[in-house]
């Protein structure tokens, strides 16, 4: 492999990569609540709800 140039490869980069992250600990009414917005919301992946 003399002369050989290796190029990059793998998962391409994110523009804007997530260095923020936070985890939250709900009550039993609290996880209700928060389940029921989600129900209500229509949306089928609750990551991007809790972005949105």
């Amino acid at each position: 492999m003399i002369g050989h140039i290796k190029t990059w490869c793998g998962r391409h980069l994110k523009d804007d990569p997530a260095t923020f992250r936070y985890s939250i600990i709900l009550m039993a009414v609290e996880n209700v609540k928060f389940l029921l917005l989600f129900e209500q919301s229509g949306m089928n992946v609750m990551a991007y709800f809790i972005t949105a």
